[in-house]
């Protein structure tokens, strides 16, 4: 199983350790730090428990692995890249059109 970069990420970002995390949720270190490398899966609760001390979605925290953000990465840039040409052939025809 691949490692849950959200809530990796989440984490890192928060400024806080494992250790913190699992006491706040009232679980052992070692358990919290096993659904991060995701060899394990917390309950639907727990999942809501760190989904709302992060005030992330579940999915964000939970479903989006590094394989996932660099696809998104890739789609993401010549979609931008054709929506801005879209915009730039929009204006330059308005500008033919207006003279």
């Amino acid at each position: 199983m691949k490692k849950r970069a959200g809530l990796i990420e989440a984490r890192e970002s928060s400024g806080m350790y494992q250790k913190d995390i699992a006491e706040m949720l009232g679980i052992s270190p070692s358990f919290y730090s096993a659904i991060e490398r995701g060899e394990r899966s917390p309950t639907l609760k727990l999942a809501r428990d760190i989904s709302d001390l992060f005030g992330e979605s579940i999915e964000k925290l939970f479903l989006l692995n590094q394989d996932t953000k660099r696809v998104i990465k890739k789609i993401k840039k010549p979609v931008e890249r054709r929506a801005n040409d879209e915009r730039i052939t929009s204006k330059a025809a308005r500008k033919i059109g207006s003279s």
